[in-house]
């Protein structure tokens, strides 16, 4: 095996783009450990790197990724979506990130679906739309 990138910690998801950027979902910042104890709201936010294929990363999320569930990159739009549970049930939302390509920042977000329990996985179907699988009660 091949290392593609390193120096992170408590991954929680990966996904590639149609143009090989590694998109990298970190549960909490990596200068941070995740503490049982805190309330959800006083911990640090969970964060989205892109790995450029040269190896540049670029952080494309900020404070509203908390508790980051799941991320997937859309391979025909160049979208990103991440899923985040924000510590309640029936709270999760998804939220959708447009990224320049040429300089690997996000130009927008927005949440694209919200009033979700623990949303996880996602895919794009064959009719062109977002799925996303929930978990929990």
């Amino acid at each position: 095996p091949e290392v593609y990138a390193s120096g992170f910690s408590q991954i929680n998801g990966l996904s590639l783009d149609a143009k090989g950027n590694l998109y990298v979902l970190e549960y909490v910042n990596a200068a941070s450990i995740y503490d049982p104890t805190q309330q959800p709201g006083d911990l640090p936010p969970s964060q989205v790197v892109r790995v450029a294929t040269d190896g540049t990363r670029t952080t494309i999320s900020g404070s509203e990724v908390k508790l980051g569930n799941y991320v997937f990159a859309d391979k025909n739009t160049g979208d990103v979506y991440v899923s985040i549970n924000n510590a309640d049930i029936d709270n999760g939302q998804v939220l959708r990130y447009r990224v320049d390509e040429a300089t690997g920042q996000a130009t927008s977000v927005e949440v694209v679906a919200s009033g979700l329990n623990n949303p996880r996985g996602m895919a794009i179907g064959p009719d062109g739309h977002l799925y996303v699988n929930e978990q929990g009660v």
